[in-house]
């Protein structure tokens, strides 16, 4: 295991203790919380399955495609967010995404 994999596993177990000290502290209460926790989810996922569904459209149209299922999906779980909320969610996951696919060709 490099260093980076032990980063990256310390940083995902501490995350959600340090997020929820600092939202308490900001005033974000639990359902916030688990709303925009449930769009960064369906952002990651949506990008992977964009992916896998979409692997011959451009660009925007699997952005396009990924925001209208995020936001369908959150509107089915009762939350209410900004298409551009979505938007901005979608497109940081897909950046994780390929900064992490960019770091596995490097490192083998």
């Amino acid at each position: 295991m490099d260093w980076t994999q032990i980063i990256t596993t310390i940083v995902v177990v501490a995350l959600p203790s340090i997020l929820a000290y600092i939202f308490g502290k900001l005033g974000i209460d639990k359902l916030k919380f688990a709303k925009y926790e449930k769009l960064w989810t369906l952002a990651r996922e949506g990008v992977y399955w964009a992916k896998d569904n979409f692997p011959d459209n451009a660009g925007a149209e699997k952005l396009a495609e990924v925001v209208k299922y995020v936001n369908d999906a959150l509107i089915q779980m009762g939350y209410i967010v900004t298409e551009e909320e979505v938007k901005r969610a979608v497109q940081a996951e897909y950046q994780k995404m390929k900064q992490s696919a960019i770091i596995n060709t490097v490192s083998n």
